[in-house]
């Protein structure tokens, strides 16, 4: 019997300084994901506490922003555990994210113990949350909130024309132009292949720099304000989506935050193809649009 509690305290003895060597008075704990994003972008998106919510389930908050990354508190023992996600740029497309916090241990073996056992169950709330992330940013369209393709396009022979108002042109105005397009290329007979393209390019608070053009089949002279463009079939940066002005805005200063982000430059004026006849739909919710950005 003597024999049996002398193994038991010496066995209990070794637990006791097993947990108290190996287990420090506080514990650091480390994730570390690669993701094939930019780290602006990706900074972007970590801020969001509608997706940690989705993605955490109440566990984190993004308490602030920092230079290279937020910091992020996580629920411990209904308390926010202070941590930093700190965001590394592999290359313009692809980025490392740390994500790292401490956890303090209680002096008592048992609470030793248990503190131990609370940061394994954070480490992995962590590791999923931050999976839930990667996978999120791996794409540009969720990224961006648009699907971002670069292509060419085979619209090569244009006619267009150039025009001005003082407030933002109305569609009136815009199918004005382009029905006159329309006819010119008709009266030429030339066959139109796509749908138009608009450009506007605001000067100043009341001054629009308009043009339109109807993309055809043949060369065509000029006459007038009706000229002809060979445009020369590069590279361009692509989305397509739909909805109405403000949805068509919002995209444009996407595309324009993207070309930031991958520092990328814009070899010319981008433009719209217009792909729903708003002539004929009036319901904003049904215009299909296309941006297109030249780019080098």
């Amino acid at each position: 019997m003597k024999k049996v509690l002398a193994v038991i305290l010496i066995l209990v003895v070794l637990a006791i300084v097993l947990i108290y060597s190996l287990i420090p008075a506080r514990i650091l704990i480390v994730n570390i994901a690669f993701v094939k994003s930019n780290a602006s972008a990706v900074q972007r998106t970590v801020s969001r506490n509608d997706l940690w919510d989705k993605w955490g389930h109440g566990q984190f908050t993004v308490d602030k922003r920092l230079s290279n990354g937020v910091s992020v508190n996580s629920s411990y023992k209904g308390t926010g555990l202070p941590g930093q996600i700190i965001i590394i740029s592999l290359r313009d497309d692809s980025s490392a994210i740390r994500w790292e916090t401490s956890l303090p241990v209680a002096t008592g073996p048992l609470q030793r113990f248990s503190s131990y056992m609370h940061a394994r169950s954070l480490k992995e709330k962590m590791t999923v949350a931050l999976q839930y992330f990667k996978n999120f940013c791996d794409k540009d369209s969720n990224v961006y909130g648009l699907h971002i393709q670069q292509r060419s396009t085979r619209d090569t022979f244009l006619v267009a024309t150039k025009f001005s108002t003082r407030n933002y042109p109305s569609l009136s105005i815009i199918y004005d132009n382009i029905n006159k397009l329309r006819k010119f290329a008709v009266e030429n007979n030339a066959a139109e292949t796509s749908s138009p393209m608009l450009n506007i390019t605001k000067e100043d608070s009341s001054h629009y720099n308009c043009m339109v053009a109807v993309p055809v089949n043949q060369q065509v002279t000029n006459k007038g304000d009706i000229f002809f463009v060979r445009m020369v079939p590069g590279r361009f940066l692509v989305t397509e989506l739909k909805g109405g002005p403000l949805t068509i805005s919002q995209a444009h200063q996407t595309m324009r935050q993207y070309f930031q982000d991958y520092k990328r430059t814009s070899m010319a004026i981008p433009f719209e193809y217009l792909v729903t006849d708003r002539q004929f739909d009036k319901d904003t919710a049904n215009w299909v649009t296309r941006l297109y950005y030249p780019v080098y």
